[in-house]
């Protein structure tokens, strides 16, 4: 299912509509979305460039979660 609105990824609302737990890539795609959404005033680090383990990866795949699925890992 398409989201209506620029502003929520399509797979918040397949994972919603669907009552389903996303997919690995559907986590990090959320978890893109949410680090380059809030990251307009970053340096030119980008996704691609954090470390797993690197606190806002951390952050951003936990807020990712929350998202898809209503709760903290």
């Amino acid at each position: 299912m398409k989201s209506t609105t620029p502003l929520i990824c399509d797979e918040v609302v397949d994972c919603i509509s669907g009552g389903r737990l996303p997919s690995e890539p559907e986590l990090y795609v959320v978890a893109e979305r949410i680090w380059t959404d809030c990251g307009r005033a970053r340096s030119a680090i980008t996704w691609g460039d954090l470390a797993p383990e690197a606190p806002e990866r951390v952050v951003a795949v936990r807020a990712a979660h929350v998202a898809l699925c209503g709760s903290i890992l």
